[in-house]
């Protein structure tokens, strides 16, 4: 079997991973129909990619000589069908096809694993533009599906309230795009999460020296704002859902705000005593609240002195609704928000809690 890959570069590798030594020429016409995959291109796609400028004979005949060297040189079973034209799976598989195929299926962890850097980077082909301009035109798709793959993933995690992995692929989204105002206040806010205020800030640094030095300009507002808000001592607020709807917690006085994605958006406020509260999440939700008037009490009290150490363990929500995963999450950082402000108490970083808990538990 062989593998093409034109992630990264092109290059054709035999079945022992040894780089197959072939022209230029038709490494590109395996690329082309490697995107191409099962629906394949015909012959007058192909000469339009390669031989613009030649007369359709002249163009025609030499696509037959390129296709007959290919197939001395790999095998006659390389190629399927006669006009279009596609690659035989049988023999031949390619990361991009892998790539399509993962991406239409959900498998979103294959499809970040097949993605090794930009299409056919560093590629080039004398006397073909209309080639080059097929392979801008891919390059761009496949990067934003790319960074559509990753955006799923990090969403996926936070829903599950680890953040920890959420950096891990909003790291790439900004290595991605490191120019992206969005994406440098979504890694800010992963790792604020995840309990690495340090790092959010570092972060907000790096990114607004690399906007002055490429594009001469401050940083983009939102990120001017989630700075002041994180050196205010404030948590920032939530992502969109995957839906478009957000989530948002944040303990105001003896009550926790909430916005929540249901079928709408709706607000409540959960008082410090509250009577009613909804069905699956009472525990949770008393939980947090009983455990900061708990501790606001002993830390205000003479007994207590000097600074005492916590750590808030990822709630979990015992519901059975998978809906609600999200909830537990929020109620954790506002928990760690919250408990952060109070006066002679140092919280420990979520990262740390997690740790812990995957020792102990």
């Amino acid at each position: 079997m062989l593998r093409l890959h034109t992630f990264g570069g092109l290059a054709l590798l035999d079945e022992a991973g040894t780089v197959v030594a072939t022209q230029r020429r038709r490494l590109a016409l395996l690329a082309v129909l490697g995107v191409a995959g099962k629906r394949g291109l015909t012959r007058d796609k192909l000469v339009a990619y390669f031989w613009p400028e030649r007369p359709t004979e002249n163009a025609r005949h030499a696509l037959e000589q390129l296709l007959y060297a290919v197939r001395r040189q790999l095998g006659d079973e390389l190629f399927l069908g006669a006009d279009p034209l596609r690659l035989n799976p049988d023999v031949i598989e390619s990361d991009v096809g892998r790539f399509g195929a993962a991406v239409a299926e959900g498998a979103y962890p294959e499809a970040a694993a097949q993605y090794g850097g930009p299409f056919l980077d560093g590629f080039f082909l004398n006397g073909a533009e209309a080639f080059e301009r097929w392979t801008e035109t891919e390059r761009a798709r496949l990067t934003g599906e790319y960074g559509r793959v990753l955006e799923r993933l990090a969403r996926n995690e936070a829903d599950v309230g680890n953040y920890v992995a959420e950096v891990q692929w909003r790291r790439r989204l900004v290595a991605l795009e490191p120019l992206a105002a969005q994406g440098a206040v979504d890694l800010m806010r992963a790792l604020v999460a995840s309990g690495d205020r340090a790092s959010a800030l570092q972060h907000a640094r790096v990114y607004e020296a690399l906007v002055r030095q490429e594009l001469s300009s401050p940083p983009d507002e939102q990120v001017t704002v989630m700075v002041n808000e994180l050196q205010l001592g404030r948590a920032p607020a939530a992502a969109a859902s995957d839906d478009g709807q957000t989530f948002r917690g944040e303990f105001i006085g003896g009550a926790v705000e909430m916005v929540t994605p249901k079928a709408r958006v709706q607000q409540r406020r959960v008082r410090r005593w509250p009577i009613v509260l909804t069905t699956g999440l009472t525990g949770l939700i008393a939980l947090g609240l009983a455990a900061t008037f708990v501790l606001r009490d002993r830390l205000s009290s003479p007994s207590v002195g000097g600074i005492q150490s916590i750590a808030v363990m990822p709630l979990r929500d015992l519901s059975g609704d998978s809906a609600q995963a999200y909830f537990a999450a929020g109620m954790t950082e506002a928990l760690v928000t919250r408990l952060g402000k109070t006066s002679g108490l140092r919280v420990i970083s979520l990262t740390s809690a997690m740790s812990y808990q995957g020792t102990h538990v």
